[in-house]
């Protein structure tokens, strides 16, 4: 579902049910109960520094440990994704 159209089709199947209700009414409950929409936070789409660290910070645990290696155990795959991570915040060169 789109998010830009959440509160419209909320409010179509409340109004479907019988219930007289508008989308404002939709949001502000929706507000309320803590679940509005995750898109709704100014310029979340457009791409930024975070953005592009965490992508390669990703990119290079899967195709430098988890694409590479067989891990025993859950346990031992936190372990060495956690020392990857060390290495790549603290070791390599910037």
């Amino acid at each position: 579902m789109d998010p830009g159209n959440q509160t419209s089709y909320i409010t179509a199947i409340l109004r479907r049910e019988g219930w007289i209700i508008n989308r404002k009414r939709v949001s502000r409950c929706l507000r309320e109960m803590g679940m509005a929409s995750v898109c709704s936070e100014p310029n979340l789409s457009k791409r930024n520094q975070q953005h592009i660290f965490t992508e390669r910070l990703w990119l290079k645990i899967k195709y430098e440990d988890v694409y590479t290696k067989e891990y025993a155990s859950p346990c031992d795959a936190r372990i060495n994704i956690g020392q990857l991570i060390h290495r790549y915040h603290h070791e390599r060169p910037h």
